[in-house]
């Protein structure tokens, strides 16, 4: 059990998007967090990948 009180109320007052403290609440928060950040990377690198103007990163050997 936590008994810092600086420790909990960073936890409950630091993300307004955090309605439900159970276990299980925080758990479908962080889930969600996970999910949302990963599907942003995603669609930063399917665009990057679409664009053919960027250059190509990497190292060329001249000979």
């Amino acid at each position: 059990m936590l008994k810092d009180k600086k420790l909990l109320d960073s936890i409950y007052f630091q993300n307004e998007k955090i309605k439900d403290f159970s276990k299980a609440g925080l758990q479908a928060y962080l889930d969600n967090e996970k999910n949302s950040y990963f599907n942003s990377v995603k669609m930063i690198i399917k665009i990057g990948s679409q664009t053919s103007h960027m250059p190509k990163i990497g190292i060329q050997a001249h000979i």
